[in-house]
């Protein structure tokens, strides 16, 4: 760990990947904003994103490990998913966002869903109880 005054900076986790030695890096401020943006314009992410069935995406995977998605995608998603987890130990703050924003979205998609009843029900007449 690094010392600057105070505060100390993580040097990241040595983690083993497909037969080598890949480092794990928590990523900042920025980088998590970043890859915020770019998956709100482009949801679907990346083909591993759809493969894995994991919090983290896999842009987030490559800016934490420095490992280019090309790359990674050469790998089995096994291994993938093992690194993918520990992308997340090493993100805490950005699994715990992850986790907030799909709760909300769950929580919007249930209160259209009502919505949508409801007014389904009141255009033929019927009552929702």
């Amino acid at each position: 760990m690094k010392n600057n005054g105070d505060v100390h900076f993580s040097a990241g986790k040595q983690v083993s990947f497909a037969g080598t030695d890949v480092v794990v890096q928590e990523l900042t401020v920025s980088q998590v904003r970043q890859i915020m943006d770019d998956l709100e314009n482009n949801p679907a992410g990346h083909f591993i994103d759809e493969l894995l069935d994991s919090k983290m995406p896999a842009a987030a995977i490559a800016l934490s490990t420095g490992m280019p998605l090309d790359e990674l995608a050469q790998h089995q998603p096994s291994a993938l998913d093992e690194l993918a987890k520990e992308v997340e130990q090493a993100n805490p703050f950005f699994t715990g966002l992850i986790q907030r924003r799909l709760k909300l979205y769950q929580e919007m998609k249930g209160a259209i869903r009502k919505h949508s009843e409801s007014l389904s029900n009141s255009s033929t007449g019927t009552s929702a109880n």
